[in-house]
């Protein structure tokens, strides 16, 4: 059956997933990668990221459901266009899932003051401090500018991995594609809810790597129930944000299809 990837970030893209994502007879895996973002665009960036997702799993679906993953940012932005291609769903698969842009842009900043206060910064994280403070009363804009300075902290993204051979295998593949933080900037900024907002009854499997700093079983429950109600909850053992990579032959093995 087609399994279509829809990664995270904004800002990322599937060339990591397509060269490390296991061979397996269940799934034909299709890796979207999002839009470029252009400044001279007259629509909102992440109307286009929504719509290139839409186009991508209609485009797929035309002889027969397909199962769609959503890793982090990736499954916050699933769940805005669910209740369009709800029919062609199979079975959804929430892989690290963000379901409140708050929450999440915290604990960034939450893992960058840890990280600068281990390596004697302690400017640097007084700073990120006082900013996180203030995050709840900021304008989307400012949070999201506070934001990408944090992310922009030497070694922050490999602190989401458990396993840094993973960690380094995917960057490899990364560099192919880099980061486009103009994308990251555009499409955050262009958001107007923090949070998911339809529910989606069907079948969904959702997975957490048991040391992911940035998105938690504990933290999502109450929404995830709401959200998600049918949902089965997978914890792997051995994983932070990616366990599709860390521990991808476990995790696919426990996709009912």
């Amino acid at each position: 059956m087609k399994l279509i990837y829809i990664h995270g970030g904004p800002g990322l893209n599937s060339e990591p997933e397509k060269n490390i994502f296991p061979s397996t007879n269940n799934f034909k895996f299709i890796c979207w990668n999002e839009p470029i973002v252009s400044n001279t665009s007259k629509s909102s960036a992440y109307a286009n990221w929504l719509q290139s997702v839409e186009d991508c799993i209609n485009q797929e679906a035309r002889d027969g459901k397909v199962i769609v993953m959503g890793h982090s940012f990736g499954a916050f932005a699933l769940n805005e266009i669910l209740p369009r291609i709800s029919s062609q769903i199979h079975k959804v698969i929430l892989v690290s899932p963000i379901f409140d842009l708050l929450t999440l842009d915290l604990n960034i900043m939450n893992l960058a003051i840890k990280l600068l206060e281990e390596t004697g910064a302690r400017d640097q994280a007084l700073f990120f401090e006082l900013k996180k403070n203030e995050m709840k009363s900021m304008t989307n804009s400012k949070r999201v500018e506070i934001l990408a300075q944090a992310l922009n902290i030497d070694g922050l993204l490999l602190h989401y991995w458990k396993k840094q051979d993973s960690a380094k295998s995917y960057h490899q593949y990364l560099e192919k594609r880099p980061v486009s933080f103009d994308s990251f900037m555009m499409v955050r900024k262009s958001i107007q809810e923090d949070r998911l907002r339809h529910s989606f009854s069907g079948a969904v499997s959702i997975f957490y790597g048991k040391y992911d700093p940035v998105s938690s079983l504990f933290q999502n429950q109450q929404l995830q129930d709401q959200l998600y109600p049918n949902a089965e909850t997978f914890i792997l053992d051995h994983s932070g944000h990616y366990p599709h990579l860390e521990e991808s032959e476990n995790l696919f093995s426990q996709i009912n299809i």
